[in-house]
């Protein structure tokens, strides 16, 4: 999802998407019937904050999709932020090898 309108500055368009995202798992969490049986979504939300930086369309999905997993990672129902500090972590190791 791509939201529109945010703040421009980076911090406060952080604030507002991960508001955002609470809601969206607060209406996730619910259950719900489908086909006579009561079902649960468990959702991982990942947030990258983009515009300020010429970024490749990749890069942003990366960035999301590095953040969501690091929601996964924390037990999922749950938003994380992406945070370039999160690819040095990760780059670190995959160097040694």
């Amino acid at each position: 999802m791509i939201l529109e309108d945010l703040s421009s500055l980076p911090k406060e368009a952080a604030a507002q998407a991960e508001t955002i995202a609470a809601k969206m798992l607060a209406v996730t969490r619910q259950p719900f019937m489908l086909a006579g049986r009561e079902c649960f979504i468990a959702s991982s939300i990942g947030i990258t904050i983009f515009g300020v930086q010429q970024l490749s369309t990749e890069e942003v999905l990366h960035q999301a999709d590095t953040a969501m997993y690091q929601a996964k990672q924390a037990g999922g129902n749950t938003v994380r932020l992406f945070a370039p500090e999160v690819l040095t972590a990760i780059a670190a190791p995959a160097a040694l090898a």
